[in-house]
Order: C-alpha cells, then structure tokens, then sequence
C-alpha cells in the first residue's frame, strides 16, 4: 500500500518533532518564509535556546508527545519528523500497543533489502535506506528529472520502489515524506492515520512500514 502526497506549500499549524541539525534546520526555513497564518511548534527533549519569534517550544519526548497529542481533529497541517528514529513507525507501534495488542519486533527479510538501495541497519527491525552514497547538500530541492549532486537522471522515487513490493507473508504500507522546502520534508496527519488504520485492521500476521522521499528513507517491520 502506498500513502503518498502532492507537493504543497506549509500554512496553518506545523509540529516540528526533535529540534537536532535537521530539526533546527526546518524551523529556520520556516520561519524565513512563514505565511502570517502559520503556527510552529517544536518539541524535544531537550532545552532549545535562541528559539525565533513566533515559535511554540514543548520539551519531551518527541514519540511519546505525538501519541497523546495528535488526534483525528488536531488542526495541525504538517509533522515533520526530525528524531534519529522512525516517528511514523513507533508513533504506530505505540497507538496499536495502547489498545491493548501485542507488537514485536521483526528482523527485515534479507530479500526485502536486496531490493532497496544501500540499506543501513539502525536497530533489530529498522534500517534506513539511501540511493546516495555521498554526502547531500543541505539546501537540495528534491527535482524530478536529475540528481543535484551527480546530474543523472532520477531513479523510481524511493516511496514507489517500496510501494511496488509485493510479499504473502507481510503487508507493506509506504508513506511519502513530502519535500516542504529545500532540505527537508513533512507527513501529513492524515497519511498518518491511514496508516493507523491499515496496522489496526490487521488480527494478526507481521507488517512493514516505510517513511521516504524520492531518495532517502526508513523501512521497520513489526509482527502482531
């Protein structure tokens, strides 16, 4: 199953979860650039200093603050996940654990990574995933037709590779991270909680879920 979005311009209230280089990243771009609608909030676990005008800081833990805060009638218009961890992915595992199910953890099947680029083990059941194998600029506005870095033509969007997988023994669900501005990218709630719906839906059985963008992203699997 493939969740993806259209590209469009941040307006209304965006939550930027962890405030490290890409999380501090992101809310300088958007403060920058801010329509007078626009409300930022940013949350980690730790004090942030020099925060800019305008911008709602809450320190905690960035998983846990999403399960209890985001509801269906939030209002917030775009996450964007800035932690070292897959936030879709535990914001899952923790709704699903909540209603009282159990979820393990569960090892990506070798032939999955044979058919994603450049897969990095993160944790038992998580590994991130890059068609790079350098170092990206920062500032990259994600073009459809060619690479910044190297000019060559785009591989099949990261988000539609892990979409296409097919498996009888695990259901795959790919979200889009969606480019916002230069260098980084949000999820849309709504996405999220299409996700939350695949994962409940299912009595039992083992299950991937895969955040991307064109190029970078993470891949976790879990078994109920």
């Amino acid at each position: 199953m493939r969740l993806r979005e259209e590209r469009e311009k941040p307006a209304g209230s965006v939550w930027v979860i962890g405030c490290g280089r890409f999380g501090k990243r992101a809310m300088q771009m958007l403060t920058k650039t801010r329509l007078p609608s626009l409300e930022i909030m940013v949350v980690d676990q730790r004090a942030v200093d020099d925060l800019p005008n305008g911008v709602t800081f809450v320190k905690a833990d960035g998983v846990e603050w999403l399960v209890d805060n985001l509801h269906r009638n939030s209002g917030v218009e775009w996450i964007i996940p800035a932690l070292p961890v897959h936030l879709a992915a535990l914001w899952v595992k923790e709704k699903i654990m909540r209603d009282g199910k159990t979820l393990d953890a569960l090892p990506i099947p070798p032939w999955i990574l044979e058919k994603l680029p450049n897969p990095y083990q993160l944790s038992k059941n998580s590994y991130a995933l890059s068609y790079a194998d350098f170092l990206c600029p920062p500032d990259c506005s994600e073009p459809d037709e060619c690479c910044t870095v190297t000019g060559r033509v785009r591989p099949t969007p990261l988000y539609d590779l892990v979409g296409s997988l097919r498996t009888l023994d695990h259901k795959m669900f790919s979200l889009q991270s969606q480019q916002i501005g230069p260098g980084f990218g949000g999820l849309k709630p709504d996405s999220l909680w299409r996700l939350l719906d695949g994962g409940q839906s299912l009595e039992s059985g083992s299950f991937l879920i895969s955040t991307s963008c064109k190029c970078h992203g993470l891949i976790t699997g879990y078994r109920l």
